[in-house]
């Protein structure tokens, strides 16, 4: 028995019940061609690396399944690309079985992920803060330098003068 692993980008502008069809189409197909479902969730909705069909995002959904037959796998890709509501999908032959995911276990994940994410752009909005209030605060020394009565720059070279002394 041979173990696999598909993932595959369905369109971003489907809804959840939508995208719950998607996923009990391609079980049909599996119980169709004999192959065996072992977890088949989805990962969520990501930003692509680049355009596919003018979509910048799609929706990512992780299914792995075991078979003994190969031409189950080509007739899998086939169906795969023939569903116009997929827009790419890729699959690997695992060299072990994974372990089964339970959906608890994913929500759980899935919070945690959202928590650091959410912790991280606090993190980046307070340095970009941190990077204004630097910035402005150079601004003003150089006004302070480039001042008409040149008190500031009298005061640096005097003070250059006497430590020279």
């Amino acid at each position: 028995m041979r173990f696999y692993e598909t993932l595959y980008i369905v369109n971003p502008n489907l809804e959840k019940d939508q995208l719950g069809k998607i996923m009990d189409a391609v079980n049909e197909e599996f119980k169709k061609n004999k192959g065996a479902v072992i977890n088949h969730y989805v990962w969520g909705k990501k930003r692509l690396a680049h355009p596919i069909q003018k979509h910048r995002y799609g929706n990512y959904i992780l299914a792995h399944f075991s078979s003994k037959e190969i031409q189950f796998l080509l007739d899998f890709g086939m169906y795969l690309k023939l569903n116009t509501a997929i827009l790419r999908y890729q699959t690997v032959r695992l060299d072990e079985e994974p372990d089964v995911v339970e959906v608890n276990e994913l929500e759980e994940e899935n919070e945690t992920l959202e928590s650091k994410e959410g912790s991280k752009e606090d993190a980046g909005n307070k340095e970009e803060s941190l990077v204004m209030e630097a910035s402005s605060s150079s601004e003003e020394d150089k006004e302070e330098t480039d001042s008409p009565s040149g008190e500031k720059e009298s005061e640096t070279s005097e003070s250059e003068n006497k430590s020279k002394e």
